[in-house]
């Protein structure tokens, strides 16, 4: 009789066990978390996006455009997206694209001269001259740290400048950029005959995408954000002599609690401030967050307050 009363408790016990597990599974989990499986060389990769903390009011900033997602692996989910498919002017993020595309093409070795035209490009940040002589590793500094906009212009002309933003609308269609086409290697506002750069924030978060997975097997990569990451550094020309100090127009980096790993600014009438961010992402050893803002009236505070309400706003399991 003993036997026959335990066999149905222990049933009974599993049954609420089993119960209790399928209401768990059916109400909390899809709450908790939701999973996408990216299948590559047979290996199945997880990627397990956050648990939403609903009671945090929606955010509101001060950009035409912005956009901000969890990467790893080939696989993203957007945190926070405003207008990120709208067309506009980026100014100099342009430069991670033209700066990408030197450093595909060229020897980091070849000496680059400024010609007259380079040296009269607006917003002459290097205050280069005609005929000075660099290195063409230590101009890309120029570029992605101070954002010189005469740098970018001379080592455009060692292949053509055509030639050179050919190269790179070519590269914008590979990184899969529909909504973006380019003009220039520097980001001007409109010319003479009204053209300019454009892309949009979802666009420039695709190509920081791109260059994360090449910087995995590719040196360029991994150099293009080495050089989007230095805070400053002492520029000298060919023959070594020091020219000046390159210090970096994104303030972000010099904070000493960012988890910023890479950043571009840019800025013109047209575009008003722009700021593309990589920061590692609070879980994932391989994962990041990447942020995107376009047309906004103060960068900075404008992507203090996005970070600061991702921290608020998901809890990363």
């Amino acid at each position: 009789m003993f036997v026959v009363w335990f066999k149905r408790i222990i049933f009974i016990l599993i049954f609420c066990l089993l119960s209790l597990a399928v209401f768990s599974l059916t109400y909390f989990w899809p709450k908790i978390m939701h999973k996408n499986t990216l299948k590559e060389n047979n290996q199945s990769i997880s990627f397990v996006t956050p648990w939403r903390n609903y009671n945090e009011p929606n955010l509101s900033l001060n950009t035409r455009a912005a956009i901000s997602l969890e990467y790893e692996n080939g696989i993203s989910h957007i945190l926070f997206a405003k207008n990120q498919d709208e067309k506009l002017a980026i100014a100099s993020l342009t430069k991670i694209l033209s700066s990408y595309i030197a450093l595909l093409n060229y020897d980091l070795k070849k000496e680059v001269v400024f010609s007259e035209k380079a040296v009269n490009i607006p917003e002459p940040t290097g205050l280069f001259l005609p005929s000075e002589k660099f290195f063409m590793k230590d101009l890309l500094y120029s570029v992605l740290v101070e954002s010189s906009n005469d740098a970018i212009w001379a080592i455009s002309e060692e292949m053509g400048t055509d030639s050179f933003v050919a190269l790179m609308n070519q590269k914008a269609t590979e990184m899969e950029m529909k909504n973006s086409f380019f003009f220039d290697p520097v980001g001007l506002d409109p010319d003479q005959s009204g053209n300019f750069n454009f892309s949009t924030a979802n666009d420039i978060s695709k190509m920081l995408m791109y260059l994360l997975d090449q910087s995995k097997k590719d040196l360029k990569a991994d150099i293009l954000f080495e050089m989007m990451r230095t805070k400053e550094c002492d520029l000298h020309n060919s023959k070594g002599v020091f020219h000046h100090k390159v210090i970096s127009t994104n303030r972000m980096l010099f904070d000493e609690n960012s988890a910023v790993i890479a950043g571009k600014t840019g800025s013109s009438p047209l575009a008003q401030e722009c700021l593309a961010i990589v920061i590692q992402h609070p879980k994932y050893k391989n994962g990041y967050i990447i942020n995107v803002l376009l047309g906004s009236n103060n960068r900075f505070e404008d992507m203090d307050k996005l970070l600061s309400w991702i921290n608020k706003a998901y809890i990363w399991w």
